[in-house]
């Protein structure tokens, strides 16, 4: 940059001082001019650079490489959400449903009223000795005019166990009644082997609805968390039961062991083997399914020690 400088610097002095020859040379009245002799022009080179600027150093960075930009961390994959898994329910435990023996499978004069002699215990519903009476959570029970009426408070069965000390093994139980009014599945009937006066809450449910027809169950009310109910015969219509309102049926089981033969009116309708209780009080039972109010009247109940 210097030397670029300084070469420019004598080409104009030069130029300067050609001028001014031919300047000189035109004029009608020159004045001599001194010959330019080399100390001359060194002098006027001299002063010409003296009178230029002094060069600038000017300092060009070098040049830089471009910052990297970052690199950008990785988009993190979503994670899969993991649906829970449903809950599997468990599978209800498969009970062996007897089969129910049609009435026409039974000897004639199988009644076993007829049969059993007097029995161990008969109640006329003369007087309330033998009975609870009153309102509970369930039920209600009253007696008039040598009747008991029971009353379904719920559309929960409910039951009234006859205050009889005995704990029965063998035996023949029998209630007698009617409903007051009634329909459909409104049923009552038989509580039967419940083990425990207080709570009783197990045992075997034989019943007869409104519509003709009889089914058997088993409640064991301490099972967690609400207990359970195994039904061993479905609702099954039979012609020995009096269908409808105001019709007296006789309800009646045959404990023999593990055996439980279900009788209505004196026919066998079915038996069931089981062995979930062996021994136990009795009761009567009454549910409604349709009824407001569902009222039934007892007449009669009896049972024979065997």
């Amino acid at each position: 940059m210097k030397h670029i400088l300084f070469n420019k610097s004598i080409f104009l002095v030069m130029l300067i001082i050609l001028a001014s020859i031919l300047l000189g040379a035109c004029s009608s009245a020159p004045a001599p001019v001194p010959s330019p002799t080399f100390d001359l022009v060194a002098t006027i080179v001299q002063q010409t650079l003296a009178a230029q600027p002094a060069p600038v150093e000017v300092n060009t960075p070098a040049p830089t490489e471009p910052p990297t930009p970052p690199t950008p961390s990785p988009t993190p994959e979503p994670t899969p959400t993991i649906e829970p898994s449903p809950t599997t329910e468990p599978s209800p435990t498969s009970v062996p449903t007897a089969s129910p023996v049609p009435a026409t499978a039974i000897p004639a004069g199988t009644d076993p009223r007829t049969q059993l002699g007097s029995p161990t215990f008969t109640d006329n519903m003369n007087t309330s000795t033998y009975w609870s009476t009153g309102a509970d959570d369930f039920t209600d029970a009253a007696f008039r005019n040598n009747n008991l009426y029971i009353t379904a408070l719920t559309g929960t069965d409910g039951w009234r166990l006859v205050t009889m000390p005995a704990s029965l093994t063998n035996f023949y139980a029998e209630v007698s009644g009617a409903f007051e009014t009634c329909s459909g599945s409104d049923h009552f009937g038989l509580i039967v082997r419940v083990p425990e006066r207080n709570p009783a809450d197990r045992g075997y449910l034989f019943g007869i609805s409104c519509d003709g027809r009889y089914t058997f169950n088993e409640w064991d009310g301490s099972v967690e968390p609400r207990g359970l109910w195994t039904s061993h015969i479905n609702w099954t219509t039979n012609s020995a039961i009096l269908s409808g309102e105001k019709q007296t049926n006789r309800v009646g089981v045959m404990a023999t062991g593990s055996l439980l033969e279900l009788y209505v009116n004196g026919v066998k309708v079915a038996e069931v083997q089981d062995d979930t209780f062996a021994e136990g009080f009795l009761g009567i039972y009454i549910g409604s399914d349709e009824t407001d109010q569902l009222t039934v009247r007892i007449s009669d109940f009896s049972y024979w020690k065997r």
